[in-house]
């Protein structure tokens, strides 16, 4: 979690770049991802995901909704309608992309992404997503149809009513999961004095680590 210093500006988990050891920066990035979903003050909760689409690259603002190390995950959730489900059934080869601008750090993963819907995992994930989250799946509308006026899509909470059971189900069959599993890693640091920059790639055991040119 964060901590607030004596003039109020929030820290996040610091990622320690100026150190050498390969080793101890991946240790220390994957320790930021895995506290960023729980900050919702954290710009790394936030990040860019990226998907192959017909004729272009596809990228959207998503809630980084689980990160694990020791299984390399990046996680968020989605819509099940939405196009980028479809693009990562066609194409399971995905970006993400994060900023934190108070450190001045990028860090761009690549990985492969898999789909859960209405089974285990995205039942699990939904017994554990709060009631007005759910409700964001509840529309009749796909995520990007042509509707007649912003104010067009209904969803369950209106009315005052209490959404029944009945409806929630129909809200879960349009929720899915998206898992991702890192392969590749490429973090910068901007600085005045000099962008530092690494590589990390999975080998299979471990991430390997190297430097490169910013």
């Amino acid at each position: 979690m964060p901590t607030i210093t004596p003039s109020g500006t929030i820290q996040h988990s610091a990622v320690n770049s100026q150190t050498s050891n390969f080793e101890e920066l991946n240790a220390r990035i994957w320790q930021a991802f895995e506290q960023a979903p729980l900050d919702p003050s954290d710009p790394f909760r936030a990040p860019v995901l990226g998907t192959a689409s017909s004729c272009c690259c596809a990228l959207r603002t998503v809630i980084l909704r689980k990160a694990a190390a020791s299984e390399r995950i990046l996680g968020c959730y989605s819509d099940s309608r939405a196009p980028k489900i479809s693009q990562i059934q066609i194409n399971p080869h995905v970006q993400w992309l994060f900023y934190r601008p108070e450190e001045r750090i990028q860090i761009i993963a690549r990985a492969t992404a898999a789909v859960h819907h209405m089974d285990s995992v995205a039942r699990a994930a939904w017994d554990n997503t709060l009631l007005e989250h759910r409700l964001n799946y509840s529309s009749v509308f796909a995520p990007g149809s042509e509707i007649s006026a912003p104010d067009s899509i209904a969803l369950l909470h209106r009315g005052g009513r209490p959404p029944a059971p009945k409806e929630l189900d129909r809200a879960f069959a349009n929720f899915a999961v998206i898992v991702t599993t890192v392969e590749h890693l490429d973090f910068l640091r901007l600085n005045l004095d000099g962008n530092r920059r690494a590589a990390f790639t999975w080998n299979g055991t471990s991430f390997k680590g190297s430097w490169l040119a910013a």
